[in-house]
């Protein structure tokens, strides 16, 4: 009995001297996982868009849009329009105003200021989900030329934001060739950190003999007032109602823009010609025709497109 004891006991003193030799040995490691930390640090992780600073982005490092939207969509045809524009303009050198000057004026030689035609074409060539007032309002001058101020404003937004610009849409208001404040649409862009307001349509509107003076390219608050109103300014100058000023308190301010940039000299701009847009509609009617007798019937969609604040009535006298 007392010899089984000290087996034992020999067995066991053994047993414990093997494992401590092991915890001071431990297996090598096959290399074929990896420790958490070591993970970490091998993977490259890109930032997401909310993530990049509006500094960076005032820069316009980048001809790729910070708002990716579903590979399969309508707002993906259309920020790809803005996006082809955008790398068509963009060369090698340029400064971040010679950008915005170039996304300017291309986009004031190439539209023609009437109602937007194609609104929903976006169901044809892209799909899926419907996209964005912006987007859907941008789609018109992008695609076929035409549009209004509403148009041209959310175009210019897009093309700048794919050049890598912040941007804000403005809706407002401006005086009318009678002399009247009517509903307008311009916009505002970051630049080195300074935001100024831009307005395509209306210079479009004051071009004499195919020359481009940018009066409304780069300006100041204190500009502007002299013939906009927007935000709070737009509220304690214009009769609104209750719906319509918490829409502005809500969505509509906007950053101050302290100063003017000096304007380019004046330059000839030429301007592409009318739009036949009974022609375009027909086009794209027989565009819609082809879709659905391959597809079947493009199925319903509330568009995006009414005007933000003032809707289809607008501000000011009606037309005739």
């Amino acid at each position: 009995m007392k010899a089984k004891f000290l087996l034992f006991a020999v067995i066991a003193i053994a047993a414990a001297a093997v494992l401590a030799l092991l915890r001071l040995f431990p297996k090598e490691e096959t290399g074929t996982e990896l420790s958490s930390s070591q993970a970490s640090s091998s993977l490259s992780v890109p930032a997401s868009p909310s993530s990049l600073s509006s500094s960076s982005t005032s820069q316009a490092s980048s001809t790729i849009s910070q708002k990716e939207p579903p590979p399969s969509s309508g707002a993906a045809y259309i920020r790809g329009l803005a996006r082809q524009t955008a790398q068509r303009l963009v060369q090698p050198g340029m400064t971040g105003e010679e950008k915005i000057q170039a996304a300017y004026e291309d986009l004031i030689a190439r539209t023609f200021f009437a109602q937007p035609v194609g609104l929903d074409i976006w169901q044809v060539r892209g799909g899926g989900e419907a996209p964005s007032y912006l987007e859907n309002r941008a789609l018109s001058p992008l695609a076929f030329g035409i549009g209004s101020c509403e148009d041209y404003a959310a175009a210019l937004c897009l093309v700048l934001e794919e050049m890598g610009f912040e941007t804000l849409y403005v809706p407002g208001l401006t005086v009318s060739v009678y002399g009247d404040f009517v509903d307008h649409a311009w916009c505002m862009v970051q630049l080195d950190g300074v935001w100024y307001h831009l307005d395509p349509q209306l210079e479009d509107n004051v071009i004499r003999n195919d020359l481009l003076t940018y009066r409304y390219f780069l300006r100041c608050d204190q500009t502007m007032l002299a013939d906009h109103r927007w935000g709070e300014n737009l509220l304690t100058f214009a009769s609104l109602t209750p719906e319509q000023v918490q829409e502005v308190e809500e969505y509509w301010l906007t950053p101050a823009c302290p100063t003017d940039r000096p304007a380019p000299p004046p330059k000839e701009l030429r301007q592409a010609p009318q739009p036949d847009r009974a022609r375009l509609e027909g086009e794209l009617e027989q565009e819609r025709q082809r879709y659905e007798a391959e597809h079947g019937p493009i199925p319903e969609c509330e568009l995006q497109v009414i005007p933000p604040v003032f809707g289809w009535e607008g501000y000011g006298p009606k037309d005739d």
